[in-house]
């Protein structure tokens, strides 16, 4: 089944912007406010969650 570009895109950029948002906010304080650990766990949960959606276009 064909997927359409804003069937997939359009629904993980509104969850992208809450996961960046409330990932940002909890994070810092389990990892002591060290806000370049948290960037670079949110980055790879990026990576992880958007890669399979990139993936299916191929």
């Amino acid at each position: 089944m064909y997927l359409h570009f804003n069937e997939i895109f359009i629904p993980y950029f509104i969850t992208i912007t809450y996961i960046n948002y409330y990932w940002s906010f909890f994070m810092s304080f389990y990892f002591n406010n060290d806000p370049q650990f948290v960037d670079f766990l949110l980055l790879m949960f990026q990576i992880l969650f958007f890669l399979p959606s990139f993936l299916i276009f191929l």
